[in-house]
């Protein structure tokens, strides 16, 4: 649902450095000579409004050296298979991002074939909007299908003529709904990826192809969890992590790690050391600020500032050891205006779309928290 959403807004958004300052104990943190990473963020908005996309854009622009972009709601499913042209709101979307992208930015891409329940369902359809009901002839298909696995490679050949990105992902999140090594949507998922990864490879010579995990699932077990990651991995160039470690679904409820001192010292080796030798990315992350209550799914995570700063200097300091080559934070500011937005305009949502609201940098108020000092001063380094 998370993908839904914030895609959704994003296809909606598109139509319509500071210097380094220490903060208490921050101040006086070793840092390294250099940093091998990009670090960077979705240009995900805090409302719908021109005015909030084009802030947002410009928060993006600057505060770090890298932009992602996620198209996680849609795919144009039949016109990719048949060559068609794509609808004109699609292309208007593609251009305008195209169009944000600074000379000398690192770029990041990713697509998804699959739902947001990442496992064999498709993906929406992308057609006059994003988060279309899939085509009659479209809702019975699985991700083995020859046509989807045809369409979906042409679609993927769109977006890496359009953007020309550093990087790409063909699947987001590849691991996260699977049941276990059995699940049969995990022969079907492997099967596009076997088809979809060596052709881009041999098509894009030029740029790593990857797809992105998570390091928690919402359906599997630890054990059958990461050897499903593993073969999952092995069509990949490099292992792009998404985590947001504030919470992590489990079969017996929500396991929560408040604190960043609680997260397990292996919380992304676990995933690198699954295909040793690999390069790392985290493809996406974020942490709470502010204390996280969804009656509805029974959670209740207590967030502090201070936590997510202390998240951010965690952040890097692995990512510095993995000699990752980006790092994305997802949501650079606070949605609650689009949130009331939404309400206002009596658009629906899913509960779990409060999970990411406080994981901004800048808070709902438009102030810049401490976190976002700790990453200026990792920013401020230069990149090897």
């Amino acid at each position: 649902m998370r993908a839904l959403i914030l895609a959704g807004v994003l296809a909606l958004s598109a139509s319509v450095f500071a210097q380094p300052v220490g903060t208490g104990g921050d101040s006086v943190r070793r840092l390294p000579s250099d940093r091998p990473f990009a670090m960077g963020f979705t240009a995900f908005p805090y409302d719908l409004s021109y005015e909030a996309v084009e802030a947002t854009y410009r928060f993006v622009a600057d505060n770090g050296d890298l932009i992602a972009f996620h198209h996680d709601a849609g795919v144009p499913w039949p016109e990719a298979l048949a060559g068609e042209p794509f609808h004109p709101n699609l292309v208007a979307q593609i251009d305008d991002e195209v169009a944000r992208i600074v000379p000398g930015k690192t770029v990041y891409v990713a697509a998804a074939c699959q739902s947001s329940a990442r496992a064999g369902d498709l993906a929406p359809y992308w057609g006059e909007d994003t988060v279309m009901a899939l085509p009659p002839d479209w809702e019975t298909r699985t991700l083995d299908d020859p046509d989807v696995i045809l369409a979906y490679t042409n679609w993927c050949r769109y977006l890496l003529d359009r953007f020309e990105p550093d990087y790409f992902a063909f699947a987001i999140e590849a691991n996260g709904g699977f049941t276990g090594i059995g699940d049969p949507a995990l022969g079907q998922f492997l099967t596009l990826a076997q088809e979809v990864y060596p052709t881009l490879k041999r098509e894009y010579p030029g740029t790593p192809i990857l797809l992105s995990v998570q390091t928690g699932s919402t359906e599997s077990h630890r054990a059958p969890f990461l050897e499903l990651t593993r073969r999952i991995l092995q069509h990949s160039d490099m292992v792009g992590i998404s985590t947001y470690p504030y919470f992590v679904r489990r079969f017996a409820g929500w396991d929560a790690y408040t604190d960043p001192d609680e997260i397990p010292a292996d919380l992304l080796t676990s995933i690198t050391d699954l295909a040793p030798g690999k390069p790392v990315a985290i493809t996406e992350t974020g942490y709470i600020a502010e204390d996280l209550d969804i009656d509805a799914y029974d959670m209740h995570i207590p967030g502090r500032r201070s936590w997510q700063t202390k998240y951010v200097w965690r952040l890097m300091e692995d990512a510095h050891a993995l000699d990752a080559e980006f790092v994305v934070w997802f949501v650079p500011w606070d949605y609650d205006m689009l949130l009331e937005t939404l309400e206002d305009l009596g658009e629906p949502f899913d509960p779990s779309f409060y999970i990411w609201r406080d994981n901004g940098l800048r808070d709902g108020d438009g102030i810049d928290r401490p976190s976002l000092s700790a990453w200026h001063r990792w920013l401020a380094l230069p990149r090897r």
